[in-house]
């Protein structure tokens, strides 16, 4: 699997006494701003084969955590660029199907 180059690799000196790692284990657990602010089509999923047992552990859990990580991102990246458009297009954001705006909130640092 080719990686993503909008996701940034966590270093193997963040795991300490780790053997060498797939790039999909380097992967951070939160995304970043640049794989949340990208635009165009999401990554390409993995086969994923449900009615045949995997050749290969490795080839499974590296499926399965893409799958489940792309779940995890791809509301959030989706609803980013829709208001991005907005704004673009000198409109206001308004709740739809598949986001909520909040408009009275603040971030605090």
């Amino acid at each position: 699997m080719e990686p993503n180059s909008r996701i940034e690799p966590v270093s193997a000196a963040a795991v300490p006494n780790s053997a060498p790692q797939a790039f999909w284990q380097q992967m951070p657990e939160l995304p970043g701003s640049g794989e949340i602010m990208a635009t165009g089509d999401p990554e390409k999923l993995p086969h994923n084969p449900i009615d045949q047992p995997w050749d290969c552990q490795e080839d499974y859990l590296e499926a399965q955590y893409r799958i489940l990580r792309c779940e995890g991102t791809e509301g959030l990246r989706f609803s980013v660029e829709s208001y991005r458009r907005a704004q673009t297009e000198r409109r206001e954001m308004w709740d739809d199907d598949h986001t909520w705006v909040y408009p009275d909130v603040s971030m605090i640092r």
